[in-house]
Parts: C-alpha cells; sequence; structure tokens
C-alpha cells in the first residue's frame, strides 16, 4: 500500500480540522510513502492549511527518504 499525494492532502486538512493540541494518528499496516520531495515544497508554497511551524518541519523531508511517520510528526500528530 502506497502512502501518495491525496492521502497526504486529506492528512493535511483533517488536522487543519481538529482542535486538539496533540491529535493523535495511527499508522495501519505498512504504508510506503510515494511522496517527492517537489510535492511536499510545493505543500510548502501552496498549501493554505500549513503553519510556518509544520512549512520548518516538512522542508525537512524535502532531501530526503522519509516515513509516514515523519509526515505525520511533522504536521504535529502525535503517533
Amino acid at each position: 500500500m502506497t502512502f501518495n499525494p491525496i492521502a497526504a492532502l486529506n492528512i493535511i486538512e483533517c488536522k487543519s480540522l481538529i482542535e486538539e493540541k496533540k491529535p493523535k494518528a495511527m499508522d495501519l499496516g505498512s504504508q510506503t510513502s510515494s511522496l517527492s520531495g517537489k510535492f511536499i515544497k510545493n505543500l510548502i508554497e501552496k498549501s493554505l492549511y500549513i503553519n510556518y511551524i509544520q512549512k520548518k518541519n516538512l522542508e525537512k523531508l524535502t532531501n530526503k527518504e522519509f516515513s509516514t511517520k515523519d509526515f505525520f510528526l511533522s504536521l504535529g500528530y502525535v503517533y
């Protein structure tokens, strides 16, 4: 199973709707990320749902391989 751009966008939008300061996330199964650095950079530049801290955290993912756990944590979810 893959963690694709559509899943990533849904996770970001859900995070923007959650009022809890440290929302929890659970990853069921093996989720291989198919997100590219280019996609992450585009999110950082264009997403209305990502705050400054999340942008800084996501920038760290653009030049390396990362897991879905890394993606969730960069947005502020507790894993």
